[in-house]
């Protein structure tokens, strides 16, 4: 079983891989970075990708998403009978293909607002995509969401 830590009421760090806690159920579905200058996607993108086929590369190639600061993009896949709730967070440029800098708080503000709306009781977040981010920071940021930092 996973171990649970409470950070504030809506945000919880997972201590699970973000894979295996999406699709082990504990998690409902996942919050990932896609970068401007990231090609191939890399990270937390790069893995759902390549789990869902070339998905998110193909909402890249139809401009559906481009990584610009601010985009924040809803995508649901579906896979052997199940839905999968993933939302394209735009992060902007990174210092170098594959570096993980912070996430601007520009995205982070655009994420809460497109969250909060929603009923998922369970979204996860991966900390490697988060850059330098504390707990708490996070928690103040998306303050309202139930959202689930994944390791």
């Amino acid at each position: 079983m996973a171990d649970h830590q409470a950070i504030q009421s809506q945000i919880q760090v997972l201590d699970i891989d973000p894979d295996r806690a999406l699709f082990a159920g504990e998690i409902q579905g996942l919050v990932s970075l896609v970068f401007q200058n990231e090609r191939p996607l890399s990270g937390l993108s790069g893995l759902l990708d390549w789990k869902f086929a070339g998905a998110i590369s193909s909402y890249i190639r139809a401009g559906v998403i481009t990584g610009e600061v601010g985009q924040c993009v809803y995508v649901p896949i579906s896979r052997r009978e199940a839905i999968y709730h993933v939302f394209l967070l735009g992060a902007g440029a990174t210092p170098a293909p594959g570096a993980r800098d912070k996430v601007p708080p520009e995205s982070l503000r655009i994420l809460q607002k497109n969250l909060a709306g929603l009923r998922l009781e369970k979204l996860g977040i991966s900390r490697r995509d988060l850059g330098n981010f504390s707990d708490e920071y996070l928690a103040k940021q998306l303050k309202g969401c139930n959202l689930w930092i994944v390791n």
